[in-house]
């Protein structure tokens, strides 16, 4: 110790060039691992806010390969609605959701369109398609559709825990839906709907159907698609999509209501008419 310390105190100006570079590289150093530790950080951190989107589908992959093995495809069972239940509710799990999706064949409701044709029977038809309304029904308050901006609410709220609890008959419509019928939030649209049959091969049978009476607490705009609303002429209005805009987002328990009530009424118009598995396929 006498020996090091005289070594400092003879060669002060060696001594204080060497003491001056290591306090240069050990504040380098400490940057150094400072910046890093804050790009971990910031990383972790947005990775976070950005979160991740997992979708639960059928490998098929796996079906083929087990199909060549003898299995079928009419062998697929659709996910039961409490696995998805179980799933969502781990705790690795944020928030999940299952679409629970239908369409409505209606009469004189209004869908929103680009163009327009009326047939004699006052059910409008636009290249050969019914005038459809799509339910979309949600398991969240506020739809993952407007958490990932495809599409804002402009006006009204999104739906309540009671609400979602009941499966209330409440939803959310476009504007230009809104527009179309008239309607405005605090009103109630009745989706007055038909049954179809095509069994018969040749011009399709149509019955009086339900009524489904529909609160609306909320509007909403497709930011997606104004570009294209404003790009669209009449030569290609007849092949664009206008599903989005005659969407309403509904809780799930509602929507399922509906699908029964669809069901049972096709039946018993067209008895004899075979319409099918009423097994639902959700995509969570």
């Amino acid at each position: 110790m006498k020996r090091a310390w005289l070594s400092v105190t003879r060669k002060r100006g060696k001594s204080a060039i060497l003491f001056a570079v290591i306090l240069i590289l050990g504040n380098v150093i400490a940057g150094a691992i400072a910046v890093n530790q804050s790009t971990q950080n910031v990383e972790k951190q947005i990775k976070n806010q950005l979160g991740s989107l997992a979708t639960i589908d059928i490998d098929y992959e796996a079906l083929m390969a087990n199909s060549e093995g003898g299995a079928s495809m009419e062998e697929i069972q659709p996910l039961p609605e409490e696995l998805i239940k179980q799933i969502g509710e781990r705790s690795e799990v944020k928030q999940y959701d299952y679409l629970r999706e239908a369409s409505i064949a209606v009469e004189n409701f209004k869908p929103y369109r680009f163009s327009r044709q009326e047939d004699d029977d006052n059910v409008m038809i636009v290249g050969g398609m019914l005038s459809l309304i799509h339910l979309a029904g949600t398991n969240l308050l506020k739809p993952l559709d407007f958490e990932e901006g495809t599409v804002n609410l402009t006006q009204g709220r999104f739906f309540t825990e009671e609400e979602q609890r009941t499966g209330k008959r409440v939803g959310l419509i476009s504007e230009e839906l809104a527009q179309e019928n008239g309607l405005a939030v605090g009103d109630t649209m009745v989706l007055d709907g038909q049954f179809i049959d095509y069994s018969s091969g040749e011009e399709p049978e149509k019955q009086k159907g339900n009524d489904y009476p529909i609160e609306i607490v909320g509007i909403f705009k497709n930011t997606n698609l104004e570009k294209a609303n404003e790009k669209n002429d009449n030569s290609s209005s007849s092949f664009f999509d206008d599903s989005p805009f005659n969407r309403i987002y509904m809780p799930n328990d509602a929507v399922k209501t509906i699908v029964e009530e669809e069901r049972a009424g096709q039946q018993a118009a067209f008895p004899a008419t075979d319409f099918g598995s009423d097994e639902e396929f959700f995509t969570p």
